[in-house]
């Protein structure tokens, strides 16, 4: 068998090998029992919905990565790193549709997707020179004549999926592939992740997304894009360039279900100023703490909501931005306020 592998090598002028290698880059490095057992916490191990705990995973996942980086290069620890992007993938967009915009989300990301980016680069090299001095060695050594290889085969089923007729997806263009998966798709949120989507296939996507009306507070960078709508619908796009493959994880969320509401009569609620819009959602409340979305309060009504909380006495420990703000008052007692987009605000209150 070996003699046949190294017969096929030089007939074909080492393509053969090169392609093996590829394959062993790609093909994820089996688990032992005792991988899989941490593999499936980590994929399980969910986050409370609160900022402090979505930012404290992202930055953890962050150093963990780097560290897993600095430690070792092959294909056991690409693995781990893939596994762990997964997971900050999904925190930076829960962070992303919870409170849009923030730096500290944005930077834990970018450094994470960075540091899978450079192994990957660093795997390809290690790839590709000793593949290039094998491809040089066997081409001036053989003396046999050359042979370009035949193509394979192949069949080749890939994942696709069909796209929506109703729901969420009537609010869109359709992709440019069926190549993927929906992960997600009721009434309030549809999400879908997408393969083989080059980067100029992404640019003309968001601009027909723009065309469809996703223009309102529009942000856009060289790997995501996200807006509203009139109707408040929420839009996230995010390009993921890979080596191998790219691709395109799509979402979009309802607006809430607004109407007036009564502000809440417990004491704790008391402990806050009454916002001057009475239009808004009540996520949860009890006597501990309650979950408040407010409609239109633009961004200053929101600065004017946050003076107004800090004076109130949420003033210990407190962090601020244009888009956030949270505190304690003496009692203890936790704030977080956060600006998401399309005069939308959110209100928690928790008791120690």
């Amino acid at each position: 068998m070996r003699e046949f592998w190294v017969g096929i090598n030089v007939i074909l002028i080492g393509i053969p090998h090169v392609l093996y290698l590829f394959y062993r880059l790609i093909k994820p490095a089996p688990f032992n029992a005792a991988e899989s057992k941490k593999a499936q916490y980590i994929n399980n191990f969910t986050f409370p919905n609160d900022r402090e705990s979505i930012l404290e995973g992202l930055l953890y996942i962050r150093s963990t990565i780097a560290a897993l980086c600095a430690k070792k290069t092959d294909r056991n620890t690409l693995q781990w790193v893939k596994l762990w992007k997964n997971k900050a993938t999904y925190l930076f967009e829960k962070a992303e549709i919870m409170f849009r915009g923030d730096k500290i989300a944005h930077d834990a990301y970018a450094a994470v997707l960075k540091s899978e980016k450079k192994l990957k680069n660093v795997l390809l090299i290690k790839i590709l020179i000793p593949s290039v001095l094998l491809v040089s060695f066997i081409f001036y050594a053989s003396t046999s004549h050359m042979f370009g290889p035949k193509k394979a085969d192949v069949t080749n089923t890939p994942n696709t999926f069909a796209w929506p007729t109703s729901g969420l997806a009537l609010e869109l263009p359709e992709p440019p592939t069926n190549v993927g998966k929906i992960r997600l798709n009721d009434d309030r949120e549809l999400w879908l992740e997408m393969n083989d989507i080059r980067q100029s296939q992404f640019e003309r996507y968001v601009q027909r997304c723009k065309n469809n009306g996703f223009t309102i507070e529009s942000k856009k960078t060289g790997y995501s894009y996200e807006a509203y709508n009139e109707k408040g619908y929420f839009l996230s796009l995010f390009h993921h360039a890979y080596i191998i493959k790219d691709t395109l994880s799509l979402h979009i969320k309802a607006p809430l279900p607004m109407d007036n509401i009564m502000w809440p009569e417990s004491d704790i609620a008391k402990l806050l100023p009454i916002p001057k819009s009475s239009y808004g959602y009540i996520e949860s409340e009890s006597l501990d703490g309650f979950v408040i979305y407010i409609g239109e309060m633009t961004k200053d009504d929101f600065g004017d909501y946050a003076d107004a909380c800090y004076e109130a006495g949420f003033k210990k420990n407190h962090t601020r931005s244009d888009k956030s703000f949270t505190g304690y008052d003496m009692e203890g007692n936790y704030v977080e306020l956060q600006y998401m987009g399309n005069k939308t605000v959110s209100i928690k209150i928790q008791k120690p």
